[in-house]
């Protein structure tokens, strides 16, 4: 009895880090079409970089997703300049933590935005359960596809 009662439980955990990882990865995966929307605004001159991490800090488990653009601001010549989208998931044994952001970090002055890091948008929250970190997640992700000329203001 304690044996298949063990078995069921360490089922149980396998099927939550497979419905996370589905979940991330569908998350990614928007974040991958907001790339393609981004290039497709922006114009030649970008290049992409992303990358999923996981990480730990203390009792935490860190994983993001980062889509990183480098602006190419005269040909042969690339600037400093970075857009970051990014979106993360911190789980602590009480709570979860989910963030969505569009960071920057310009070399000049470009627009209404000034030289140096910055962020363009933020959304952030804490839940009690990873389910409704990963349904916030997938909300702001979509909210920043719907976010008409987000992205206005760092085009050259």
């Amino acid at each position: 009895m304690t044996r298949k009662m063990t078995y069921r439980l360490e089922d149980r955990r396998r099927q939550d880090v497979y419905e996370l990882l589905t979940a991330l990865e569908n998350i990614n995966e928007e974040l991958g079409r907001l790339t393609i929307e981004l290039l497709f605004t922006l114009g030649e001159g970008f290049t992409l970089k992303h990358d999923v991490d996981i990480s730990h800090q203390g009792d935490a488990t860190v994983i993001s997703l980062v889509h990183v653009y480098k602006y190419e601001t005269a040909p042969d010549w690339v600037t400093q300049d970075v857009i970051r989208v990014v979106a993360s998931l911190i789980t602590h044994p009480s709570h979860c933590d989910a963030r969505v952001a569009v960071e920057y970090d310009l070399l000049s002055a470009c627009n209404s935005l000034p030289a140096g890091p910055g962020v363009l948008r933020e959304q952030h929250c804490q839940n009690d359960t990873v389910e409704d970190a990963l349904l916030f997640l997938r909300q702001s992700v979509d909210d920043l596809w719907n976010a008409e000329n987000l992205l206005a203001t760092l085009i050259r």
